[in-house]
């Protein structure tokens, strides 16, 4: 026996609120800046690296997928807005993404990779940060991963696909 595919299927890391509560006017003054990690020096080392990462890679790719630059690589907002990936979310998915390659998936990365990811930059952010994670901290596994965006909560590629149950079907 051999293994040809995994599918990992993971929802994205910590997010700002979407809402406020009705009794309160504001949402929390959160900063979803990478560089304001709250964490350990490790977690701060890690987060800082990728975002150095991150940068280096927009700004020597001209290839890089639409997504990634649509969406950014990873939270660099010093005051998060609705539903953004927090820091402490993209150190999560980082941190999923080392865990897995400890566990050997990252020998299955060099076959191809496709991201499914919805519309949103918490999600395409959360993608990114798992690949970096899972290829050891490169950025070649983001840089040759097939992105594909869907507006689908089910994450249906083709939105033909989706009945009226919510379901994905094949054409």
């Amino acid at each position: 026996m051999r293994l040809v595919a995994v599918l990992i299927i993971s929802r994205h890391g910590h997010r700002a609120p979407m809402y406020s509560l009705p009794s309160h006017r504001h949402l929390p003054a959160l900063n979803c800046h990478l560089g304001h990690v709250q964490s350990s020096h490790v977690d701060r080392v890690q987060a800082v690296d990728f975002a150095a990462a991150m940068d280096a890679l927009l700004r020597r790719r001209d290839s890089l997928h639409p997504v990634w630059r649509r969406y950014g690589l990873y939270p660099a907002s010093t005051s998060c807005s609705g539903a953004q990936l927090t820091a402490a979310g993209a150190l999560q998915m980082l941190q999923l993404g080392l865990l897995l390659r400890g566990r050997g998936y990252s020998e299955l990365a060099s076959s191809g990779v496709v991201v499914h990811t919805s519309a949103y930059s918490r999600t395409a952010q959360s993608a990114v940060a798992l690949l970096y994670g899972l290829a050891g901290q490169a950025t070649n596994l983001i840089e040759s991963a097939r992105v594909e965006l869907t507006r689908n909560t089910y994450l249906c590629i083709d939105q033909r696909q989706v009945s009226l149950s919510y379901h994905c079907h094949g054409t």
